[in-house]
């Protein structure tokens, strides 16, 4: 009953403060993808990192919380793509926007969220399949689902690359080799 009373609270203090926010703050799908479009890529990374650690240490928690938040990448992985193709509509028309990194990124954010979705079904299967098979089973599969997440882990890195291409021109400049110096 108290966590209810405070709760009721907490929506009345938002409800009045919300609407009287300061107008210059827009939250669109632009700012949505910004906000999120790290997750499935660190989602992905700490999920291998405790996948691996399960493995070596046959640690049967590790391998659980790896388990799970391979899942939790790919339900991000999606989000981040629903808010990717609203926020390429806001942007594909606006001044120092690369509109060929926009493509580049859309189309390799669309296999990594593919590779990241199949790698979380492939975790909901291990987890249901280990209360048929056992514990042998568990552990030869995770090996398998190890390397899945590593595969989508490269291909979402990939996309993050892509994804830092389409505003952060000074990654190109630091690329290219700078014009010859001309001689008088």
């Amino acid at each position: 009953m108290e966590r209810a009373k405070i709760l009721g609270c907490a929506l009345a203090i938002f409800a009045i403060v919300l609407p009287q926010r300061d107008s210059s703050f827009a939250m669109n799908a632009a700012f949505l993808h910004l906000a999120i479009n790290h997750a499935p890529l660190f989602f992905t990374l700490i999920a291998a990192a405790l996948l691996f650690g399960a493995l070596v240490r046959r640690n049967r928690s590790l391998l659980s919380a790896g388990t799970w938040l391979v899942v939790v990448a790919g339900i991000a992985a999606i989000v981040t793509l629903q808010t990717g193709e609203e926020a390429e509509h806001l942007l594909e028309h606006v001044p120092g926007i690369n509109a060929a990194a926009i493509e580049a990124h859309e189309e390799s954010a669309k296999v990594a969220v593919l590779a990241t979705v199949v790698t979380a079904g492939l975790a909901i299967g291990i987890t249901i399949g280990q209360r048929w098979w056992g514990e042998q089973f568990r552990w030869g599969a995770s090996t398998a689902l190890i390397v899945a997440v590593l595969a989508s882990l490269v291909l979402v890195a990939v996309a993050a690359h892509r994804g830092g291409m389409i505003r952060h021109a000074e990654e190109l400049e630091n690329r290219v080799p700078p014009p010859p110096a001309q001689e008088e």
